[in-house]
């Protein structure tokens, strides 16, 4: 069955969507015109007309032409017939994007605190989105304006997957000026300097695992944490580059420790 907007998503579309639901929207839409180009390629290339793949797969041709242009969905059954029709079978693979959008429950804690030392001025951006090259929702963005900085930040309390996470926060922060505002103030006389952040909670785990691969976080980022906590939190000092900042949580407590746990180089 093709997936069709409820009332309420109609309604909600009016009246204006969040972040998730504009991103699923545009997913939605890559994957279909994608799906679509791939179906009318590999039709192609086995000689076939819409019609005799159409017949051959029990399915109505106009529906299968409007499904290559990218303009409908395919349903799983319909879409294992066309293929099987031309010779194919698909598959489906899950690759990390932005991660979660349903945060950890100690995220939200780990970004306040980071806000409530930052000196007055950075001006800071929650939840942004990227477009292009790659979609995706940057946790929090740090701009000082009359210094040309700004900072991409992700926050996390657990890592699954360093090479991903690391990579997927690269890619999102060259992504910035692909968000909508960019660069968000006319001050700027030149390109702004664009870098990037590593929240971290500090936990047994956490910092085992940065002790496991001190050379993997020292290439990603190399800055010192002391350096970039000062300029977070100082009037006049230059961001030093990719950097990781550790919160420490103990019960109602959120701290932004000065430099690395004790035991971490990085």
């Amino acid at each position: 069955m093709d997936w069709e907007a409820t009332p309420a998503a109609q309604q909600g579309a009016a009246m204006g969507e969040t972040n998730l639901q504009r991103s699923i929207r545009e997913r939605r839409r890559a994957l279909r015109r994608a799906i679509g180009a791939g179906l009318r390629k590999i039709r192609l290339e086995a000689g076939l007309s819409i019609r005799e793949v159409a017949a051959a797969a029990e399915l109505d041709w106009s529906h299968l032409a409007r499904v290559e242009a990218g303009e409908r969905d395919l349903s799983l059954a319909a879409l294992v017939a066309v293929t099987a029709v031309l010779g194919h079978d698909p598959s489906i693979r899950f690759y990390p994007s932005s991660g979660p959008r349903v945060h950890d429950r100690h995220q939200v804690r780990m970004i306040e605190a980071l806000l409530a030392v930052a000196h007055p001025r950075w001006t800071a951006r929650l939840e942004v989105p990227v477009y292009r090259p790659v979609h995706g929702v940057i946790d929090v963005v740090l701009q000082d304006p009359q210094a040309g900085e700004i900072v991409a930040g992700e926050a996390h309390s657990l890592l699954q997957t360093v090479d991903a996470q690391i990579r997927w926060a690269t890619q999102k922060a060259e992504a910035l000026p692909s968000a909508h505002g960019w660069p968000w103030t006319p001050l700027y006389s030149a390109t702004p300097r664009l870098s990037r952040l590593l929240v971290l909670r500090s936990t047994e785990a956490m910092r085992g695992l940065v002790r496991s691969l001190p050379e993997t976080f020292r290439v990603a980022y190399p800055a010192r944490p002391t350096d970039a906590f000062r300029a977070l939190t100082q009037p006049g000092v230059e961001w030093p580059g990719p950097a990781i900042l550790w919160v420490d949580l103990d019960g109602r407590a959120t701290t932004v420790l000065h430099g690395p746990p004790r035991g971490i180089g990085i």
